[in-house]
């Protein structure tokens, strides 16, 4: 599950106090928090609750599998603050996938 803390979604850049109500102006940028909001369809599968977890070991990128009856997602999540190249294992070769990021773009690695 991604973790987003509050008012990440807008983009604000001061930090929030934890113990004191300071709340959200939704309006700030709309097109960060649609974005934000295309982050969390994993909640309308139940890959991510009941399927198996495979990981692949990386210093820099998080890279996990999750599975479930004929259902995959393959996560990346570069973990460092700068770019980074990640080698594909050979198991995820020469396979298919849809983006959820890049408007569901179709690629193959």
């Amino acid at each position: 599950m991604p973790l987003v803390y509050s008012s990440q979604e807008v983009g604000r850049a001061a930090e929030l106090p934890f113990f004191t109500r300071d709340p959200i102006d939704w309006t700030t940028n709309p097109d960060m928090k649609s974005s934000t909001k295309s982050y969390y369809h994993y909640n309308a599968t139940q890959t991510f609750t009941k399927g198996t977890l495979k990981s692949y070991a990386n210093d820099d990128i998080a890279v996990f599998k999750r599975i479930y009856n004929d259902e995959q997602y393959l996560i990346l999540v570069n973990v460092r603050g700068t770019q980074k190249t990640y080698t594909l294992d050979a198991e995820l070769k020469n396979t298919a996938w849809t983006s959820a990021i890049d408007a569901g773009n179709d690629f193959t690695y």
